[in-house]
């Protein structure tokens, strides 16, 4: 005997009651969002009023719990360094959601760079905010390292390999702002062009090892009566300059005669003695640039070999910087 179906009896059959799927829809939402938010490569917490409610797998590792309960309950400030503290307070308060730097704290007290970004929502109609947080240790690192590179790089293109002095390249980049601040404050910048007496023969006689010595003697020497910062330029084998700011005619003379003094009576400095002639002359508010400083300093040096050498000869400087009171500031640092 057949089976008859109406019509209405299949309406029926495929009806569902709609509260049932939402109900099924609202589960598969659910287990989407959990899913989520366990798996997700970054660290996520979510927080009822200001303490934890929950936390991910990627949270949990990374401040050091091995279990939800350990971390649920704690204040948003238990998850940070106490110089944190005060800019967490401020996101929250302001429910700000731009990202921010912090220092987070692990359970164990150790501390680590991180960005945390906060979110304000409403969960199941209560106030929860949803914060991130990834920990930048790696990236700090990197950016140090990429920092302390740089600053090496930097010093190589601005030094002179075997004597750690300044090459040219950074002496006229210096020389620039320094002289435009003296003009500015009418201060006095003392130039010294020095060079080792009789060089040739000794680099001829005991070979060119032995004069690397002596210049990176000369350079020590020279170190030990001068202000950090005056500048010490390798201006050309055994040449040299130095760069006094806030510095007379009259207290630069007395700099480098220390310096010659220096030199002509150390003994253990270098290989073999040797003795140095100074050229001194200050920058004039005439010179366009340092060379036209230089080139009369290096006339005075000249002025200081004809008269025997091992001596200190200065240059008239037409308009010095501070023509009223060439030293009324003195040499300070």
């Amino acid at each position: 005997m057949a089976i008859l179906i109406s019509p209405i009896s299949r309406i029926c059959h495929a009806w569902t009651d709609p509260s049932e799927q939402r109900t099924r829809a609202l589960q598969a939402s659910t287990e989407k969002f959990r899913y989520l938010f366990q798996n997700a490569l970054e660290s996520i917490g979510i927080f009822d009023q200001e303490h934890c409610v929950d936390l991910n797998k990627a949270g949990l590792e990374l401040f050091g719990f091995s279990s939800l309960a350990q971390a649920q309950g704690l204040h948003a400030l238990d998850f940070v360094a106490p110089e944190s503290m005060a800019i967490v307070r401020e996101k929250i308060a302001r429910q700000d959601a731009e990202p921010y730097e912090a220092i987070g704290r692990k359970r164990d007290g150790s501390q680590f760079p991180m960005l945390v970004k906060g979110q304000n929502a409403l969960i199941d109609g209560k106030p929860t905010r949803i914060t991130s947080a990834i920990d930048l240790t790696e990236i700090k690192r990197s950016e140090e390292a990429l920092r302390q590179a740089n600053q090496e790089l930097a010093r190589i293109a601005h030094t002179d390999p075997l004597t750690g002095a300044f090459n040219r390249r950074y002496l006229d980049e210096a020389a620039t702002s320094l002289v435009a601040l003296a003009k500015r404050e009418g201060r006095d910048i003392a130039i010294a062009m020095m060079d080792i007496d009789d060089f040739k023969p000794i680099n001829d006689h005991f070979g060119h090892d032995v004069g690397d010595r002596v210049i990176a003697a000369l350079v020590d020497l020279i170190r030990q009566q001068i202000r950090q910062s005056d500048l010490i330029v390798r201006f050309g084998g055994e040449e040299f300059v130095l760069m006094l700011p806030n510095t007379g005619l009259e207290e630069a003379e007395q700099v480098a005669e220390k310096i010659r003094q220096q030199v002509a009576t150390s003994q253990a400095a270098a290989p073999v003695q040797f003795t140095l002639s100074i050229g001194l002359t200050l920058v004039s508010s005439l010179d366009q640039t340092i060379s036209d400083s230089i080139a009369r300093a290096d006339k005075a040096l000249y002025q200081a070999k004809r008269a025997g050498k091992n001596r200190v000869c200065r240059a008239p400087t037409p308009e010095p910087l501070s023509r009223a009171a060439p030293s009324r500031f003195g040499r300070h640092e």
